[in-house]
């Protein structure tokens, strides 16, 4: 006999059960335990089928075939988040006879043996276990002698199911697998904390949903999509229309979708070299050469250099593609203090073929660089929210302002 999944996605390989098999055919088919139930037939070709104790009762190595398929195994190593296995309880340890019927019998409760599978599986996939994204709870004592037919004997199952629970050890796996399976993803050995120290902030901004429904549509990572890219948003339009605030808002709101966020100061070429290099100090140990933790503002051009070449490089490498930066206040053109008009290149700041990069600047040019959209000034509506919370009260109708123009 071979083990089958009947999935409810279309599956690579013949299709002919996914396009034929009902819901509760299904069911039906997973539930036929042998001795207890006919098998069932089902599917064009009347192919009969009993439940999995043979051959799969713990089905957690059929369950990480078919994920390889959908998904690849580098990517589903990468992004799986979390894998929970629950078992129906320990079998009892039974030796085995000499007489024909001992043997079978032996045979029997080997088939329905799940934690020599369970205790495989965490061997092979040590990585998952060490990484706390992959849990085994298996009720350890008292449903030995609990047989498959009886149903009766919930109140024991249930007594023998709290004390398990109820374990130090058991609720300490417990939590920590819900935390697991709370956070939004996984990001492996390159998340970094979170923290916008030195960012312009104001307690008064008014959401712009609009705009931000642009930002999210392009920057959010998502899992769905085929390879890795590079996505880039342009935000551009008057200074002091709020370009910063929509950024530092969008940063705050979606930080836990990225493994990374970095914002990086673009009013010159030197400030953002000095925010790049920055960013080593918040970059796991071990993962830049740590010459380059001990850079400061004081070191030379060819440290300073050498310091965001190693950012650089670490955001670019392959398995690292989550990451956030955001380029502010990018404006290419500027006069230094002696008079002299300089320019740089940004696209020599942006690392590898993947991540996410939002670009803050009054340059309409600079949205060539990705998709783009230009702020425009408040209407109406968010001219009266903007003043109302600064005003901390709302206006009465002859405070109202008649145009936006009239604040802005």
């Amino acid at each position: 006999t071979d083990t089958v999944c009947l999935t409810s996605y279309r599956p690579h390989g013949l299709t002919h059960l996914f396009d034929s098999t009902t819901i509760w055919q299904a069911c039906r088919a997973t539930s036929a335990a042998t001795t207890f139930f006919d098998p069932i037939a089902i599917g064009p070709y009347g192919e009969e089928f009993v439940d999995g104790a043979l051959g799969a009762n713990n089905p957690v190595y059929a369950l990480w075939t078919q994920a390889q398929r959908v998904w690849g195994d580098d990517r589903l190593r990468t992004n799986l988040r979390c894998l929970v296995s629950i078992g129906t309880g320990v079998p009892a340890q039974r030796a085995v006879r000499d007489d024909v019927l001992g043997i079978r019998a032996t045979l029997t409760s080997l088939a329905t043996e799940t934690e020599k599978t369970a205790e495989q599986f965490r061997r092979d996939k040590a990585d998952l276990d060490n990484e706390g994204r992959y849990y085994r709870f298996n009720v350890s004592h008292g449903l030995e002698d609990v047989g498959l037919a009886e149903s009766t004997k919930q109140r024991e199952i249930a007594a023998a199911t709290g004390k398990y629970v109820a374990s130090q050890d058991v609720f300490r796996q417990m939590k920590a697998c819900a935390s697991g399976l709370a956070r939004n993803q996984y990001f492996g050995p390159f998340k970094t904390p979170f923290t916008l120290d030195g960012v312009p902030a104001s307690n008064n901004f008014v959401p712009r949903p609009s705009d931000t429904v642009e930002l999210e549509k392009c920057l959010l990572p998502s899992r769905l999509r085929a390879r890795q890219t590079r996505r880039v948003f342009v935000l551009y339009g008057l200074g002091g229309v709020g370009k910063t605030q929509l950024a530092v808002d969008f940063a705050r709101s979606h930080q836990a979708m990225f493994s990374s966020v970095f914002w990086l100061d673009g009013r010159s070429e030197d400030r953002l070299k000095q925010s790049i290099a920055a960013c080593i100090a918040k970059i796991p140990e071990g993962q830049v050469p740590s010459a380059y933790r001990c850079w400061a503002k004081s070191r030379g051009r060819d440290e300073l250099d050498a310091a965001v070449a190693s950012v650089i490089e670490w955001l670019a490498r392959p398995d690292n593609g989550d990451w956030l930066l955001i380029f502010d206040n990018v404006d290419q053109c500027w006069t230094e203090q002696g008079g002299t008009t300089v320019m740089y290149d940004l696209r020599q700041y942006l690392p590898g073929d993947h991540g996410s990069v939002l670009v803050t600047t009054r340059l309409s040019r600079l949205a060539q660089l990705g998709e783009s959209r230009r702020l425009r000034k408040a209407d109406l509506a968010l001219a009266r929210d903007i003043i109302e919370r600064w005003h901390g009260a709302e206006l009465g109708e002859c405070q109202r302002p008649r145009t936006p123009s009239a604040i802005l």
